[in-house]
């Protein structure tokens, strides 16, 4: 058998083969731990700016439920959800709740959620204020603009959309024969001489029954809470 002669410039043309294959491997390689270098960076960066963003989100969630309860005085830990439901996940409201009663900015009683200064969930007029909360937590945080507590004989008078505004009275068998003399003359006085009243005045009644006794008052709509304090609204 006879013997292959070896050639040098075959060998020059092997050798040169195998560097250039050995070259585009090496920078193959190394695009490749770029790109994924790349990749792991830019998933970081999203994750740490998403983060970050429901960071903010909760801290602001956090910031309105305290100012929630804070106006109101106590309010039930259901109206608190309720209210905020329409912009969060129920999960994350009941944590931001949490949050709030382990650094003791709120109190918590049974369901009763209270500001940190003395307050009784079982005084008379604490309690018109929290049954009237039912109706804001009903709009929810996305159609209230804003809400204040008012002065006997209202309870709350709440800011909507487009700058609508709605006076909630609270009306109970032991407050009727008052609030009817009571409110007219408030109104009165409240109110200018020609100026047209725009605000949107709301009863909160036990029962159907009772809007014929203050079917003369002045009020747009009559509202009666359901068995799960759901407002239902009529007309006298």
């Amino acid at each position: 058998m006879q013997k292959k002669k070896w050639k040098p410039q075959e060998a020059k043309q092997n050798n040169l083969y195998t560097h250039n294959t050995y070259y585009v491997r090496n920078v193959y390689v190394l695009y490749t731990y770029y790109v994924r270098i790349v990749y792991v960076l830019y998933t970081y960066t999203i994750r740490i700016k998403e983060r970050m963003f429901q960071k903010m989100i909760t801290t602001n969630l956090i910031q309105n439920i305290l100012l929630f309860v804070n106006r109101l005085g106590a309010v039930h830990k259901q109206q608190v959800v309720k209210m905020f439901s329409d912009a969060e996940e129920e999960g994350v409201i009941e944590s931001c709740i949490a949050n709030l009663i382990n650094t003791a900015s709120i109190n918590e009683h049974k369901d009763v959620l209270r500001r940190r200064n003395s307050i009784n969930e079982t005084d008379y007029m604490q309690q018109l204020i929290t049954r009237a909360a039912w109706i804001v937590s009903d709009m929810g945080s996305l159609r209230v603009r804003d809400f204040f507590v008012t002065d006997y004989p209202s309870q709350i008078f709440i800011i909507g959309e487009n700058n609508v505004c709605y006076d909630i009275t609270v009306f109970t068998y032991d407050t009727l024969s008052s609030l009817k003399m009571t409110i007219p003359r408030k109104r009165i006085m409240l109110l200018p001489q020609g100026v047209e009243d725009e605000c949107i005045h709301i009863a909160l009644l036990p029962d159907k029954e009772m809007a014929k006794e203050i079917s003369s008052l002045p009020f747009d709509s009559y509202c009666i809470l359901n068995q799960n304090n759901i407002p239902e609204y009529h007309e006298f």
